[in-house]
């Protein structure tokens, strides 16, 4: 226990072994869905001793992802869980960190499904453009304006 050993064959990533800890196994996959090339990753990896699996431990694995990201800040991200559902909240200054920030929770293991709520100011990605010390909240892949255009 403790060596991980991994395997590659086209573009599938298998991971095997026994792990001491439920989230080392849930984080395991993470770094290897980073790799360019990885079309899919098998997590074949045992726990031992099993252990309880519930929402925090999710919500913990989810917010560890996001902190080893180098392309989102985790800080700026509020996560939620539930029945294994994922939720990402908070306002991000880019569609394109919005879309990066949703893969994290994809990659890590047991999620069942990841809700992308978090909202773009517009002029820094996509949207329209604000006054100075103003923005508007889009959202969605397609950028559709979630409130009134500019914040007071």
């Amino acid at each position: 226990m403790g060596m991980i050993d991994i395997s590659v064959e086209d573009g599938v990533v298998t991971l095997d072994s026994d792990v001491p800890v439920f989230g080392l196994k849930r984080l395991a996959g993470v770094p290897a869905w980073w790799v360019p090339g990885s079309r899919d990753v098998v997590n074949g990896l045992g726990v031992i001793p099993p252990e309880e699996v519930n929402d925090d431990t999710v919500k913990d694995a989810v917010r560890l992802a996001l902190e080893k990201g180098p392309l989102v800040d985790p800080d700026q991200i509020m996560v939620t869980t539930y029945n294994a559902v994922v939720t990402l909240h908070e306002v991000l200054p880019a569609q394109a960190e919005r879309e990066m920030a949703e893969f994290d929770p994809w990659y890590v293991f047991g999620v069942d499904r990841a809700v992308n709520e978090i909202l773009v100011r517009a002029g820094e990605g996509y949207g329209d453009q604000c006054p100075a010390g103003r923005w508007a909240l889009r959202e969605g892949p397609a950028v559709v304006p979630a409130r009134s255009a500019c914040a007071p």
